[in-house]
């Protein structure tokens, strides 16, 4: 498989400072160790990924990430408010340092329950389906109806039609996005500003892999499922 993965690989890890619901979240301490921790560790333990970037305006951050030996973009002001979507800072990463790399790989240290292997099948099938970009998902066993208000103020079906209620047997998979692993071609995320673009290929992640710290009741929740399921340090 190291053929096709040979095309260098660039790992990006996004960790702002500011955190609305808790402070300083991403070197609060989970399981022992600062949160973002676990996202640099598995970066660094991946046998196919070359260099590991922890882009951030926190200072604290930036050293803890020096610190493990990863390299790191100071964040400026303009892409560190809680308005501007992650894929701004990764695009600033790979104008600077990216050019010369194939294939992004964007972690976010709020969902902390990924394992090496994990990355590792990701890569491998990104290049295996010869896909453009590939976000990791968890299977939602059960189809929901969903509905959402319309430009009538009444409510309309979002995925099904109303004509054609399809029965739990026949209704297609879905898969809900679990915020984990995104992988994405350089040059297209530069084109694009945006991790998914292009032909978009899937990982499957079970269940209990789902979750982000986003509040104090997660951050516990996602610890003890850590501790039960997740023993590397």
């Amino acid at each position: 498989m190291r053929n096709d993965t040979q095309k260098k690989i660039i790992s990006v890890i996004t960790a702002r400072k500011g955190s609305t619901r808790i402070k300083n979240k991403n070197l609060k301490l989970f399981n022992g160790k600062p949160l973002i921790y676990w996202s640099i560790l598995v970066s660094k333990k991946s046998k196919y990924i070359d260099k590991t970037y922890v882009t951030s305006d926190d200072p604290k951050i930036l050293k803890f990430a020096l610190k493990m030996k990863c390299e790191i973009v100071k964040r400026g002001k303009n892409l560190s408010n809680n308005t501007v979507m992650n894929d701004a800072a990764v695009v600033d990463v790979l104008k600077r340092h990216g050019k010369n790399f194939h294939l992004c790989v964007f972690l976010q240290p709020t969902s902390p329950l990924r394992l090496v292997k994990d990355i590792d099948n990701s890569i491998e099938k990104f290049f295996l389906t010869k896909c453009d970009s590939l976000l990791s998902v968890m299977k939602n066993e059960h189809f929901k109806f969903l509905w959402r208000k319309d430009k009538t103020n009444y409510y309309s079906p979002i995925n099904y039609d109303v004509k054609k209620r399809p029965t739990s047997q026949k209704a297609e998979s879905q898969y809900q996005e679990n915020g984990s692993i995104y992988l994405t071609k350089v040059k297209l995320f530069l084109k694009y500003k945006n991790r998914l673009v292009g032909k978009k290929q899937i990982y499957e992640m079970p269940e209990w892999q789902f979750g982000e710290t986003d509040t104090k009741e997660e951050f516990l929740k996602l610890q003890k499922t850590f501790k039960k399921k997740i023993n590397y340090r």
